[in-house]
């Protein structure tokens, strides 16, 4: 009943301090939820609170929250902290937070039990906010520790992880000062490029190679 007061209230209220102080608590009883489907779900009301907001001292807390939720027994939970972190990830400003958020957006990217959802899903969601900070990271710590399991995700049987890790290494390899730290990308990559059943596949490991390693491959032969 409490839960469904506010989210009916969330949209009317202009005070922004009252906003950013209902975020904790929300996000405290979504934190206690077994499944969206609960009755008392707090997600949706968390939602709508986050998005009236970029108060970082409210927003940090749901984002690391949400990075623990990825790793949620239920699917649907999953889905909720992947959009929540999808929505949020661009307003966190601290640098460190951004260079910690790499690596367990990049695990619930190329999870391959959420890889075969329809649609986005968890695993898509997940990579909308990777993409995002792959963007806005130096951290040369924090890009070579995705270094491995993107080349594990190149020769996944599954398309959507290939697909997603030939487009983040494309994204990030550039930034990566150490060149010989991105040897285990090289040889998948040129791989996918030339026998990669998936057109956008194929693609984004070229522009991968080109973008990281200065070589212009060759075009797939019809």
């Amino acid at each position: 009943f409490c839960i469904h007061g506010l989210s009916e209230c969330i949209s009317k209220i202009k005070d922004k301090t009252v906003l950013s102080s209902m975020i904790q608590p929300l996000n405290t009883a979504t934190d206690r939820a077994a499944s969206m489907k609960a009755r008392d779900f707090a997600g949706f009301a968390l939602r709508s609170a986050l998005r009236r907001t970029d108060d970082q001292a409210a927003i940090i807390p749901v984002i690391y929250s949400s990075l623990a939720g990825l790793e949620h027994k239920n699917e649907t939970m999953r889905t909720f902290y992947a959009h929540t972190l999808h929505e949020n990830a661009v307003k966190v400003k601290d640098r460190a937070l951004r260079a910690h958020m790499l690596s367990p957006l990049t695990a619930a990217s190329l999870r391959l039990e959420d890889s075969e959802t329809t649609g986005l899903g968890a695993s898509g969601l997940a990579y909308s906010a990777l993409k995002q900070m792959l963007d806005r990271v130096d951290d040369q710590a924090a890009l070579t520790s995705i270094i491995g399991p993107m080349a594990k995700a190149l020769k996944a049987k599954d398309i959507k992880p290939r697909r997603y890790a030939a487009h983040a290494v494309m994204l990030f390899a550039h930034k990566v000062k150490d060149k010989k730290a991105l040897a285990p990308l090289l040889q998948p990559l040129v791989a996918m490029h030339s026998n990669d059943p998936d057109k956008n596949a194929r693609e984004s490991a070229g522009r991968a190679l080109k973008r990281a390693f200065n070589q212009i491959p060759k075009p797939k032969s019809p």
